[in-house]
């Protein structure tokens, strides 16, 4: 019983829904203005002056880079753990390209400080929090990620939903990264079509309607299960799509000890990299944000603790 009212609790917000017949019904369109509003019935986060600016940024594009985000000191003392973890890192995308490996910052062989350099960052934060009208309350995933090729992948084709221009969720979630090495185009920086991230106009919203249904088309199609894959039935955003809604990727390319903030309701996808050089990075994912688990676990918190203390 626990774990079905987990899962019911926790279920991040898709796509799109998956019926076809909901979705030709406008399904999408309820679904975007069913979170808007449910964004603007808590009070506005006040966000601290001194980050005004990036908020500003964000609103606007959708994504925003903070270089130096860490002193000298911790950013080389990251960096040393980084690269000392690396030949323990577990495959996350089993038969994809690139290929992707990773570890928990949860992990016991992680320091604690080098986590809360992340989890307690003030920026962090007092913008998300800001962007988002949403406090966190859950545990927030935080990844170290490397994104690379071998020798033998160079010439293999990318494949992949993640490798191709797509969005997230119907509404702002946000996710960082945390670039720990110089990520340029070459090496697979992320592309992001600034702007995307505003659903505030008709032609978005028929747009997304039309998106909806072709993914509803690809995920019962009993054929080829989608346009990508068995477990991945996305939709693929032609070049035709891409010039007629204004959807210009741009490569956002930073240094190491870089902060990337990005909503991934806008229209972005991975870099290609057909290099031999990694892409590397830490990852925290707000994709929970608005699962009702998040909503509870003020209350959740203050009934364990009621329970811990009468015992």
């Amino acid at each position: 019983m626990s774990k079905f009212f987990a899962k019911l609790t926790s279920t991040k917000p898709s796509m799109y829904s998956k019926s076809l017949f909901l979705n030709i019904l406008g399904m999408q369109w309820y679904r975007i203005l069913f979170f808007y509003l449910i964004r603007k019935v808590k009070a506005s986060v006040t966000i601290k002056p001194e980050y005004k600016e990036y908020l500003k940024i964000l609103e606007r594009d959708g994504v925003i880079v903070i270089p130096n985000f860490l002193s000298e000191a911790d950013y080389k003392e990251v960096l040393d753990e980084y690269q000392t973890l690396t030949p323990s890192f577990v495959r996350t995308n089993h038969n994809l390209l690139p290929r992707v490996d990773g570890i928990s910052m949860y992990d016991k062989r992680v320091l604690e400080k080098n986590r809360n350099l992340f989890l307690k960052s003030d920026l962090i934060r007092s913008l998300v929090s800001s962007y988002l009208n949403r406090y966190y309350n859950l545990q927030l995933p935080i990844d170290y990620n490397r994104i690379y090729c071998n020798q033998e992948d160079l010439d293999k084709p990318r494949n992949g939903g993640t490798n191709n221009l797509h969005f997230d969720a119907p509404l702002r979630i946000v996710k960082i990264f945390y670039y720990l090495t110089d990520t340029t185009q070459e090496n697979g920086a992320l592309r992001y079509c600034k702007g995307s991230h505003k659903r505030n106009n008709l032609k978005r919203l028929l747009f997304e309607y039309k998106l909806s249904i072709r993914y509803s088309l690809n995920k019962w199609n009993k054929d080829n299960k989608g346009e990508y894959g068995d477990d991945e039935p996305w939709v693929t955003i032609t070049s035709l799509e891409q010039r007629k809604y204004n959807l210009n990727e741009e490569s956002i390319e930073a240094k190491g000890n870089s902060l990337v903030i990005f909503d991934v309701g806008g229209f972005h996808r991975r870099g290609d990299n057909n290099t031999l050089i990694s892409r590397d990075s830490i990852q925290l994912n707000y994709r929970s944000i608005d699962t009702l688990r998040n909503y509870l676990f003020p209350f959740e918190k203050r009934i364990r603790s009621t329970i811990k203390s009468s015992k």
